[in-house]
Formats: C-alpha cells, sequence, structure tokens
C-alpha cells in the first residue's frame, strides 16, 4: 500500500500449490488485487476501484458421487483384494476378473485438469450532498471461463465401456454477470431523543452463462500399456472413431431489478424500530408475475438502558428483540417459465418445456423472538431466539397433462415447508488474570422440518417425489428419499432389512416404507480459548444429533463377491455369497457425531534482532478427532445424491475423505 491521506493505492499477488492426499490430486492459485481510493472537493466525492484476477489450475481425482460399482477411485480402492498385487512381474498392471478395478491403474490411466481464470471488477463512487445526506453508485463485473480436459486411455483393462476404446471429452463454459447499484443515504436528529436513518436504493443485476462439451471414443492410440505415448485424447478428439453428440448450451440471460427501502427509528438508544420494504423483479418468472414484494419490521428494547436498571445488579445487559418479514426465492433454471426449443441427437429439435405465464416467487413468511443478555459486567453473555418460518408458493418441476408439446412443466405448490425451533449462544470469561484467561463459548439449534399441504394441483392426493439415488453393483438406480405430505423433507423411504435367512440370504421387506429423518434434529458447538502468559491456544468443537446416515459405501462394498475386499460388518455377519445386493434399511445408521474442527497453540516470541518483530511460533490441526457410531468416512456428509433437480440429504458414497492436517509455521513482521 503507498499514497497520501486523498489518494492510496494497494496491490497484492499470491501464488500457492496445494497436493491433495489422492493420488494426482493438486490445486494451483494465482490470485492478483489492485486497487485505489481518492478523495476530491474538500472529501465530499469519494471514488474507490478494486480489480482482482485470478487462475486456478485443478488436477481431478475421479471421486464422483454417482458412479456405479466401477468409476469411483475410492470405491475401487476399497474393493481391491489386498493379497493381490498391483503389477504383474513384467510391470504391467493386474487385471482382476471380479469386477473390481485396479485402482493404482485407474488412476494411472486417468487425468482430469480443469483451469479457470477469474476477472472481477468493481468502481464505486460516493458523494456527500449534505451533511444528512449520501450518494453512492457500484458498478461491477465479474467475468469467468473455465476449461476441462477429461481424459481415460484406452489400455486400462477392467472397466466396463473404457477398456480398448479410451476416452475424451473436452468441456468450456463463460459466466459473466453485472451489477449496477444506486442508494440514498439520510441521517437526521428528529428530538433530542429521537433519531432516523433512511435508505433507499434502486440494483440491476444480469447474469449470462453457457458452454460446450465435446467428446469421443475410440482412438488408435495408448490401447497398450507397452505402446503409450505423452498424448492425451482431448489433443485429438477428431481421431476417436465414435463421436459422441456435441453439447451445447447458452442459458436465457437472467436479470434481477430490485426497488428496496430501509428506515431505522432509535429513540434514546432505548427502543429501535427498523422498517424495509422490498420489490424484486426477475426475468425468470412468468410475464403476469415477475415481481415479488417483500417487507420486514423488527424492534428491540434495550432494558438495560432504562433507568430501572443502571443501579447495577445482575444484569450488564438485557434486550428484547423481535421481527418479521417475507423473503423471496427464484432459484430454478432460467427460462423454465417461457416456452423453450432445443436440438436434440439424430438433427432433431422439439420444444423441452411448456410455459407458464403465471409462475411466481416462492416465498418464506418467518418471524424471530429473541432476547440478548449480559451478566457479571460483561463476565457472560449471550442470546436465546426462538424462530418459524413457512414457505409457500413452493416452485416444483411437475409433468404436464399429455397430450402437450413438453413434459417439463413448472409450477407453484400451495405447500407448507414449515421450519421452527430454537437457538442458544452462551459465552463466558471464566478466568481472568495477569498471566492466565480461560473464555468459552457454546451453542445449541434445535429444529424441526415438516412438509403440510403437499398435494398435486386440483387434487388432495398428497404428492410423491422420489430422489436420494443409490449406486453400486446391483443397486444403481434406487431411489431411496421421499418427498411427500406430513414428513420432513427427504424423509428415508426404503424395505425393510430383516436379517438373513438358514442359506444366507436377504430377506428383505417387499415394499418401502418410511424409514426416519436425515434433517439433524439439533446442532452445536464448543469453543475454548486459553492463554496462559505467552501461549495461546484455540479450539472449535461441534456436532449434530437425531438423524440418520445412508451409508451407501457399505452398501457397494458389503457385497460378499468372491475374490474382492468387503467390509468387516460383512465378514462377521451370516450373509452368504449368493445373497447379493439391495438397498434397505440395512445401511441406515445413527448420525449423531462430535468432532474437534480445528485448534491452534500459538507461542509469542516477540523480535529476534534489529529485523524480525511480532515473531510467533504456531502449531494448529483441523479435523483431529470425530466422535460416532457412523461407520462411513465422515458424518458430516455433503455428498449431492438429487433425482430430476430434487434435493437429497444424508446420503454418503464413496466421498473424497476429509483430510486430517497438521501446520507448523512461524509468523512475523520486518
Amino acid at each position: 500500500t503507498s499514497g497520501t491521506d486523498n489518494a492510496r493505492f494497494r496491490a497484492s499477488f499470491l501464488g500457492s500449490k496445494t497436493y491433495g492426499f489422492l493420488r494426482n490430486s493438486a490445486l494451483d492459485r494465482y490470485l492478483g488485487a489492485f486497487g485505489g481510493s481518492f478523495k476530491f472537493m474538500d472529501k465530499k466525492l469519494s471514488i474507490d476501484f478494486d480489480v482482482k484476477t485470478g487462475n486456478t489450475v485443478e488436477d481431478i481425482t475421479n471421486v464422483s458421487n454417482t458412479a456405479g460399482s466401477q468409476g469411483n477411485l475410492v470405491s475401487s480402492a476399497l474393493s481391491w483384494n489386498p493379497t493381490e498385487p498391483f503389477k504383474q512381474s513384467n510391470g504391467h498392471y493386474v487385471v482382476s476378473g471380479n469386477g473390481s478395478g485396479n485402482p493404482l491403474a485407474f488412476s494411472d490411466a486417468y487425468s482430469d485438469i480443469a483451469k479457470v481464470s477469474n476477472l472481477l471488477a468493481t468502481i464505486s463512487a460516493g458523494y456527500k450532498i449534505t451533511d444528512n445526506l449520501d450518494y453512492k453508485f457500484l458498478f461491477a463485473i465479474n467475468h469467468g471461463n473455465g476449461e476441462r480436459n477429461t481424459n481415460i486411455d484406452g489400455w486400462l483393462g477392467g472397466f466396463q465401456g473404457i477398456s480398448g476404446v479410451g476416452f475424451g471429452q473436452k468441456s468450456f463454459t463463460t459466466l459473466t454477470s453485472q451489477t449496477f447499484t444506486h442508494t440514498l443515504n439520510y441521517r437526521a436528529k428528529l428530538t433530542e431523543k429521537l433519531r432516523l436513518e433512511a435508505l433507499a436504493g434502486f440494483e440491476y443485476w444480469k447474469s449470462d452463462y453457457k458452454g460446450s462439451n465435446f467428446s469421443a471414443q475410440g482412438f488408435n492410440t495408448n490401447l497398450t500399456e507397452d505402446t503409450r505415448i505423452a498424448i492425451k485424447y482431448t489433443d485429438i478428439l477428431r481421431n476417436g472413431q465414435t463421436q459422441l453428440p456435441p453439447v451445447t448450451f447458452v442459458d436465457p440471460q437472467v436479470e434481477l431489478q430490485s426497488y428496496f427501502a430501509r428506515a431505522i427509528l432509535n429513540y434514546n438508544d432505548k427502543f429501535l424500530l427498523t422498517a424495509t420494504i422490498r420489490a424484486d423483479g426477475s426475468s425468470k418468472f412468468g410475464e403476469n408475475n415477475k415481481y415479488g414484494y417483500f417487507p420486514s419490521v423488527a424492534a428491540k428494547w434495550n432494558i438495560s438502558n432504562e433507568d430501572f436498571m443502571k443501579n447495577g445488579g445482575v444484569f450488564s445487559n438485557l434486550a428484547l428483540r423481535a421481527s418479521w418479514g417475507i423473503t423471496g426465492n427464484q432459484e430454478f433454471p432460467a427460462g423454465a417459465s417461457q416456452e423453450q426449443f432445443g436440438f436434440f441427437s439424430y438433427n432433431s429439435a422439439g420444444q423441452v418445456n411448456v410455459a407458464n405465464p403465471d409462475l411466481k416467487w416462492e416465498e418464506t413468511n418467518s418471524y424471530n423472538l429473541g432476547v440478548d443478555f449480559g451478566l457479571f459486567n460483561g463476565k457472560v453473555y449471550g442470546s436465546i431466539d426462538y424462530y418459524n418460518k413457512n414457505t409457500t408458493n413452493i416452485l416444483f418441476q411437475s409433468t404436464a397433462i399429455q397430450p402437450a408439446p413438453a413434459s417439463i412443466y413448472f409450477i407453484n405448490l400451495p405447500a407448507h415447508l414449515t421450519n421452527k425451533g430454537f437457538e442458544v449462544y452462551v459465552g463466558a470469561t471464566l478466568i481472568e488474570k495477569s498471566d492466565f484467561t480461560l473464555d468459552i463459548n457454546v451453542n445449541y439449534a434445535h429444529n424441526k422440518n415438516l412438509l403440510s399441504d403437499f398435494y398435486g394441483p386440483g387434487t388432495t392426493t398428497p404428492l410423491q417425489i422420489l430422489t436420494g439415488q443409490i449406486n453400486g453393483q446391483g443397486v444403481s438406480g434406487t431411489l431411496a428419499q421421499i418427498i411427500t405430505n406430513g414428513y420432513p423433507v427427504n424423509e428415508f423411504y426404503l424395505k425393510k432389512f430383516n436379517g438373513f435367512d438358514a442359506t444366507g440370504n436377504q430377506q428383505i421387506g417387499a415394499n418401502p416404507d418410511y424409514a426416519g429423518d436425515p434433517n439433524p434434529h439439533a446442532i452445536f458447538g464448543l469453543g475454548l480459548n486459553i492463554r496462559y502468559k505467552k501461549f495461546y491456544l484455540n479450539a472449535n468443537m461441534g456436532g449434530a444429533s437425531g438423524f440418520l446416515i445412508y451409508n451407501n459405501t457399505a452398501t457397494n462394498i458389503t457385497n460378499i463377491v468372491g475374490g474382492r475386499n468387503i467390509d468387516n460388518a460383512a465378514y462377521n455377519s451370516a450373509e452368504g455369497t449368493t445373497s447379493g445386493a439391495a438397498a434397505s434399511t440395512r445401511f441406515l445408521e445413527d448420525g449423531d457425531y462430535f468432532k474437534l474442527r480445528n485448534a491452534s497453540l500459538r507461542y509469542e516470541i516477540g523480535s529476534i534482532g534489529k529485523y524480525f518483530k511480532n515473531v510467533q511460533a504456531f502449531v494448529s490441526g483441523t479435523n483431529l478427532f470425530v466422535i460416532t457410531k457412523f461407520t462411513g468416512f465422515d458424518p458430516e456428509v455433503n455428498i449431492d445424491k438429487s433425482q430430476n433437480s430434487y434435493p437429497s440429504r444424508s446420503i454418503e458414497y464413496v466421498p473424497y475423505p476429509t483430510p486430517r492436517a497438521i501446520t507448523f509455521g512461524l509468523n512475523f513482521s520486518l
């Protein structure tokens, strides 16, 4: 940074390379930033600009959440027979005949490199019109280009659809968004005790997204390990004997135009009243309902500022809060409310969705009641909140009544999705001495989720939407969750597992049934901050309880198949080799967990010599331990197993394992 009081510049650069702990995974990042701030006209006019650019290159390991019994590196590693070597005596990779792909060969034959370049530029200006009135303007543009090259060499053996033919795919994407914002800010002292802050503004945002991918199979190079050469199929796609249909898309431009206003009344720092109103118009919605109107009101009473609270006592801070508001949601595909046409295979074209000019904003009506408190001169502090959120006009992908020009049809359902519960946060300084301090904070949140009035248009028959894909040999295509009336979203919907019969075959119920909630009922956390002289220890812990996880990893590797590695649970069970695979409640597990997310220990050394100042030595770690009964990789599941855009939750399937990292280092200034 450099400059004067009226003109300052700043610049920064970051370059890093991070290796993943799975073979052939890495991330290179190069980030640069340059900006400036200027003041004119006796500092009434201010102009700021920022330009940030970045380039990333990622080597991606094939850990897919949709692969079947093959095609996932972690799955291949788990099922590979540990008594079998990876390579033959001649150096060639072993090809197993039991349906388990050689993970080392897979890693060697697979290459997936994604390159992303991004530019974010902003310019803003502010002008002080009067002592009470300010104007601000902001323009921002975000432009990104992506390129991805995926290659699987044809010499790879033991993988259906790839061995002997190879595969190459080249993909391109471009995303550009622009934002314009104008705001007026007004501040006034209406009376000796009453103050007003008001804001009015306009914002316009638009986004353009397009992309394409080209792929081919059947190459005549790299078909054997002995004839491998340093060439990628994505560089010679035209040489592929089977040219797969190219895919190109240009999403309809998305535009969002908003008018908003906010007013805050403050009476003597005792009573605060805030009111807001937004009018949001989106190009995504039908011609008749592009705009949604979203008000909110909030009030706060600072009881601790009242005269009757100023005589001391246990409370150093006490305030009551209440709020109500409506928010909108427009998260559905661009163009889904208008007629769209597309090109299909074999030079054909047709309509891909049915228009709905009456499609409107999904709305969430919520209210909150809360209390903030401080005790013993702030040594104990915290808050308690109760909330209730009710979502209506739910955006829903339906099927048009046939005959119709297309099947996809987006509608608003008059259903109600309710989330209600409470949150508690408490912090305390337990010890505060010259050489030793101890601070602790805890948080707890309890939520109940329920879907009601979830009926089809014009009927009283509950809708039943299946989602939650299950993958693996013999079970791919099975759906394990249901979205329906009277149950939490994504309730597990599975056939019941009744043990094994005398021959070792699984006894599975004939029909699926409601099997449990995948949504945590409680989420909690614990933080510690300890100082002893020049030593500082910080730790953050957290967990969740009251939910189930479907262990799809176990479904895939529990199969007792000759020559494959299996899980201990299957080895020690009564299951026979002819049992086969099936998705059932057998693989539902308690998801409760508590983990030490991160911790750090720091020692302040001070200055060393003339040049090194503020020297600190530290050691830190992440994902240090987890306490859970869940037998999969990580109970904090983040795998997407959605079906037809309907979400899923708490289904674990051979994910990229969460790493445990320990870092040692020194911090200093010159």
